[in-house]
């Protein structure tokens, strides 16, 4: 596990008695640490595949839910930069790190760079910012699909339909990832 990260996998299709546990530990903290339990609460119900109200961002059967913890980042353009008159690009190493969480926590879900995901693929990703400031969510989705990239399917061009959403949620920051195939 990388460090200061916390790890949920839910498998509510193999293990329902996982959203239970999650269920307990929510009313468990809710007086002591409301503003987790309430991001728990929203994630769990947003995730939970008996919910009628919310479409599915595919329709298909579901592959997998997992939550990746820490501030999302964005990937902007490939920057360039002119050393010694050389011209070369870079992406900051908070991006790299972040893709790094996002591929790892994905192997905690189950998905094998050696069993990759083929076909057409529907996504949703819901992330939970810790602050306001201004940031696109398309850029928010690119770090995170390239992120999968080699993990749970060979290139995000098997994507065929993205859902993306944003919430402040200053007490427990990340993105929850939905994979529909």
């Amino acid at each position: 596990m990388l460090p200061n990260t916390a790890c949920f996998v839910l498998r509510f299709d193999r293990d329902p008695a996982a959203r239970a546990a999650l269920q307990t530990y929510i009313d468990v903290i809710s007086d002591e640490q409301p503003d987790l339990a309430g991001t728990l609460q929203d994630w769990l119900l947003e995730t939970a595949p008996e919910r009628q109200d919310a479409p599915a961002p595919f329709a298909g059967y579901e592959v997998s839910n997992f939550f990746v913890p820490g501030k999302p980042r964005a990937k902007q353009s490939f920057r360039v930069t002119n050393k010694n008159g050389r011209t070369g690009g870079f992406q900051p190493a908070r991006l790299r790190s972040w893709q790094d969480s996002v591929g790892w926590e994905a192997k905690q879900a189950g998905f094998k760079p050696d069993n990759l995901l083929t076909g057409e693929i529907g996504v949703s990703l819901t992330f939970y910012l810790p602050t306001l400031g201004k940031v696109d969510l398309d850029n928010l989705s690119k770090a995170v699909m390239d992120g999968m990239n080699g993990v749970v399917w060979e290139d995000d061009q098997q994507v065929i339909e993205l859902r993306i959403r944003k919430f402040y949620r200053p007490a427990l920051p990340g993105v929850s990832v939905r994979i529909v195939t």
